[in-house]
């Protein structure tokens, strides 16, 4: 002990501590946090096992302090053979793109690749790390008998019964490459709906002619929704030598024979930027917020069988008013975080009143 630095014994005294005390959530955090004020650039995994901890409690300890202006994103990693890494070098043409790039890098911490990357790739890479953190999180309680999450294929998933369901809002895979699923998307939204419900679904500008056509063969055209966000658009390549800036998502909506809305709804809205932090696809939950409390009546059963991250089940664990819900998803991982998602806005839902204010989201006239 006598040739250790004052680091070094420190960091003994650290070690002997977690092995032989049983530290509190609070007594842990502290000792991390001093860590990592003490040695921004130490790997997540080193300092993970040194307190006995998960890396993402280390990765979203070191993002809060950043963001806090504890201190600024360390230049590079140093593992623990005490080598240096430096981080990716990204091309960025903006400063709000620098410091997005600088934010991602610190986020994703020793999971960051080497060498030149992309803000694209860095985003993607971000996405996955958050998932993977969220997922391995403990289990969450069991789901009221109200709100069932199946894990199957829609095309072999029987839960949904004949004539049972007042609205199916839903986000099917559209592109091309998908084209398999547009009939069996029609055939199951024929057979459970009631008569009279609706089903509402979002679909792409480019096929949208081959959705109208497969779903009209079997239910009525009603409408047709403009959902914007305030993030601009994106550019898409949808011919060899032209761009268009696409700036809004339709969704179409069709009802089972012939059917009456109770409610003015608005046919274009606009909503905040869509969060896909658990899942490429995701839609904007107030957009689901929306459609639920206006398309869906009370104690009305909504359905999903392409629910990816769990959007629509929660906003109908938001909105409330006895609405239930049953809904699919063919990805192990992803009903894990559906059903953990859907948890947590119950355990809230305490704090409010049955049927909740209406959500932020601009609605008006085409």
């Amino acid at each position: 002990m006598g040739n250790l630095t004052d680091a070094e014994r420190r960091e003994w005294a650290i070690r002997l501590n977690v092995e032989r005390r049983h530290l509190s959530s609070r007594q842990r955090k502290e000792l991390l946090e001093s860590l990592l004020r003490a040695d921004p650039a130490r790997s997540e995994r080193e300092v993970a096992d040194l307190l006995r901890i998960d890396r993402s409690t280390v990765g979203r300890t070191r993002r809060g302090l950043v963001a806090g202006g504890a201190f600024a994103p360390p230049e590079f990693t140093r593992g623990r053979d005490g080598k240096r890494y430096r981080h990716p070098t990204v091309g960025v043409e903006t400063p709000s793109q620098a410091d997005e790039a600088s934010r991602l890098l610190a986020e994703l911490g020793d999971d960051a690749p080497e060498g030149v990357s992309s803000l694209r790739s860095l985003r993607t890479l971000a996405g996955e790390k958050r998932r993977r953190e969220y997922a391995d999180r403990l289990e969450s309680d069991p789901l009221p008998r109200s709100i069932r999450i199946d894990c199957c294929d829609m095309r072999r998933w029987k839960a949904a019964k004949p004539d049972s369901t007042d609205l199916i809002l839903a986000d099917p895979p559209w592109l091309k490459d998908h084209a398999v699923l547009r009939e069996p998307f029609a055939a199951f939204c024929a057979r459970v709906l009631r008569p009279g419900g609706l089903v509402l679904f979002y679909t792409g500008h480019y096929h949208l002619p081959e959705w109208l056509n497969v779903m009209g063969e079997r239910l009525s055209y009603r409408w047709l929704f403009a959902a914007v966000n305030d993030s601009g658009g994106t550019l898409m390549s949808v011919m060899k030598s032209r761009h268009i800036h696409n700036g809004w998502r339709p969704l179409a909506l069709f009802s089972k024979g012939e059917t009456r809305l109770d409610r003015v709804v608005k046919d274009v809205v606009l909503t905040e930027c869509r969060d896909k932090s658990l899942h490429d696809w995701a839609q904007p939950l107030s957009e689901s917020r929306y459609w639920v409390e206006m398309l869906c009546p009370v104690a009305g059963l909504v359905c999903d069988p392409f629910l990816g991250s769990g959007t629509v089940p929660t906003a109908v664990a938001m909105v409330g008013g006895r609405r239930r819900f049953l809904g699919c998803e063919i990805d192990p991982a992803t009903v894990k975080i559906a059903r953990r998602r859907v948890a947590e806005a119950l355990a809230g839902q305490d704090e409010r009143e049955d049927g909740p204010s209406r959500p932020a989201i601009t609605a008006r006239n085409r």
